[in-house]
């Protein structure tokens, strides 16, 4: 193959840039010979320096639209990025086990919980979209499968969008109360802290006509922080 001097030509890395994916994959599809440019340098032992024109850059694209991530699961949408990447830990996780059966029922077992917690909240999914309206899914996604379909069960006997989307507000509000009783009894990690702040502002923005209840909430939050730090103070003053 000839090179035309007449032509902008470009590098793998930057026709992989205009094409809009990786220069991995690229290279990967050339060495492979799935895709070819038109312009190559022979350098000895079959290698070649590539050059891509814009025709070859076109062709890329189209060659991306069939084929790109073909045979390896598309990924539909972040959520189902995320439950791979966990089940892949898992994999990784049950390899340092002793025996193999506790590691294929492992996964067994972790299979069957990612598909039921998937139909738990395609099931909440509908109810809130036959009620008409939606709820966070940064909340949803940290639900477990018995809550979300305690949610659902609970929206289906509702009618008017408005009582269902308190309905849930309160059902949410009721959750982090129960927790920081819990909390009340023990001393929590700041990241437990911290992570309650932040469901609790959640909660405030996405529900403003439940200013009370969640200022309560925001109440109880802070005598836990106080009494952390006193305890803390205690702890340093006994260890000086």
């Amino acid at each position: 193959m000839k090179e035309t001097k007449d032509l902008p030509t470009y590098s793998t890395q930057e026709a992989a840039k205009q094409a809009g994916i990786a220069y991995v994959t690229l290279r990967r599809w050339v060495a492979a010979g799935s895709f070819q440019p038109s312009i190559g340098v022979p350098i000895g032992r079959g290698r070649h320096i590539w050059r891509f024109t814009t025709g070859d850059i076109a062709k890329l694209r189209d060659y991306k639209e069939k084929y790109y991530c073909s045979g390896r699961g598309r990924v539909a949408d972040p959520l189902t990025a995320i439950e791979n990447s966990r089940y892949k830990a898992s994999k990784q996780f049950t390899r340092t086990w002793r025996h193999p059966w506790d590691s294929s029922k492992h996964l067994e077992d972790f299979r069957e919980e990612r598909r039921q917690a998937r139909l738990a909240r395609k099931s909440l999914e509908e109810q809130c979209e036959r009620l008409g309206f939606r709820m966070d899914r940064d909340i949803v996604n940290q639900l477990d499968t018995e809550y979300l379909n305690s949610l659902t069960v609970g929206l289906a006997e509702l009618t008017d969008r408005m009582e269902a989307r308190a309905w849930v507000g309160h059902k949410l509000i009721t959750t982090i109360q129960t927790n920081l009783q819990h909390l009340q009894d023990s001393n929590p990690g700041s990241g437990t802290v911290k992570w309650l702040e932040n469901e609790i502002e959640r909660l405030r923005r996405l529900y403003p006509e439940l200013e009370n209840e969640i200022e309560m909430l925001g109440l109880a939050l802070g005598k836990i922080k106080c009494a952390c730090f006193v305890l803390e103070s205690s702890d340093s003053r006994d260890s000086g």
